[in-house]
């Protein structure tokens, strides 16, 4: 009677130890998971400011032939454009430049540690004054 009582004293801490485990794991994960759906949505917000800056830079290049023309005319040449800012505590800079008769718009938004990045590449036609985006990246 007394080896039972042992047995079952010892199958009894092997479940309560087995539980606890199971319990600092589900916790874990659950934290873990939480932590991953931040980052995400941390990133969606900063993919959005991004594309926002990009979408804006190009409407003021289309809206502006003599801006776009002088971007074709420096070949190679990559700089911040006046749109970079703030918004909502996000900090975002807007580039734009010229790449193999291509005008570029690249831009960069970042909260903390975190970054996003949105680009276009877009041709401009002088004879007609349209632009044409042909690709993102």
């Amino acid at each position: 009677m007394k080896t039972e009582r042992g047995s079952t004293t010892l199958v009894g801490l092997f479940i309560l130890g087995i539980t606890a485990i199971m319990a600092a794991t589900l916790w874990a994960m659950g934290d873990y998971e939480g932590k991953r759906i931040e980052g995400n949505l941390q990133e969606d917000k900063l993919l959005s400011v991004a594309e926002w800056g990009t979408e804006y830079e190009y409407s003021q290049i289309c809206n502006d032939p003599d801006r776009a023309e002088q971007l074709l005319r420096s070949p190679g040449k990559i700089r911040e454009s006046g749109s970079s800012g703030e918004y909502k505590g996000i900090k975002y800079a807007v580039y734009t430049g010229e790449s193999h008769g291509h005008i570029v718009i690249w831009t960069v938004a970042e909260q903390g540690d975190t970054k996003a990045q949105r680009g276009y590449w877009v041709d401009y036609d002088p004879v007609t004054g349209e632009c044409t985006l042909r690709g993102r990246f």
